[in-house]
């Protein structure tokens, strides 16, 4: 069967199991329409990928969990299945359903990213210049990690730079959220880095180390 993690929790640490195999659900495009009298047809405007909603069918083999489950599945974390993860956001109470002497089933819904990620990769290590391959099905954007014992550093992927302005150690730069743990370390504008599927050209001023993690995006 398949197990699922949540918020660091396997499913199967709480004695639960999916009742029917996790298939791939794709995310609705949000779009703006506009109509025009005299017009055939409407004007499309396409922008993001909207939230996905399905439900998390299971069944609980131990009842005695039930609290630990009604606790464990709720709020907003980090939802990964087969080596993918994405965020999740639980907002709905959880209804059991008697299967059987010994178990119980239940049916919850989830509200989930429109993509998930996973991957990680070490391009730049004793080298100024690297490659890394982004092997999803759309644009990713990752964490970097970077370790660099002189400032001054300037780091350009697919020809966005950001230079680092001082020693730095388990410095971690957020593409996707836009936050960095030092912000008075780094020069960088609004835009961040990202990686296009397919390999990206990674480039540094200095010699440093830089960890690549959640480079790999999917929708669905």
């Amino acid at each position: 069967m398949q197990d699922f993690i949540f918020n660091g929790i396997s499913a199967s640490s709480m004695g639960v199991i999916l009742e029917d195999e996790w298939t791939k659900i794709t995310p609705s495009i949000k779009r703006e329409v506009v109509s025009i009298d005299g017009r055939h047809g409407s004007l499309y405007t396409t922008l993001n990928f909207e939230d996905i909603t399905r439900s998390i069918n299971a069944i609980l083999l131990n009842p005695r969990k039930e609290d630990d489950v009604i606790k464990w599945l709720s709020g907003e974390g980090e939802f990964i299945i087969n080596g993918r993860t994405r965020i999740v956001r639980i907002f709905d109470s959880i209804e059991f359903q008697k299967l059987g002497p010994f178990k119980k089933k239940f049916s919850i819904p989830v509200i989930m990213e429109p993509f998930c990620y996973s991957g990680t990769d070490s391009p730049l290590i004793n080298t100024n210049k690297g490659v890394i391959t982004n092997i999803g099905n759309i644009e990713s954007l990752p964490i970097l990690k970077i370790n660099s014992d002189t400032p001054g550093n300037t780091i350009t992927i697919n020809g966005l730079s950001f230079t680092i302005n001082k020693a730095v150690e388990d410095f971690i730069i957020d593409c996707k959220n836009k936050t960095e743990t030092d912000p008075e370390a780094i020069t960088i504008g609004y835009q961040y880095p990202s990686l296009l599927p397919g390999e990206n050209i990674i480039t540094s001023t200095k010699i440093c180390e830089l960890i690549v993690e959640n480079k790999d995006w999917w929708i669905a």
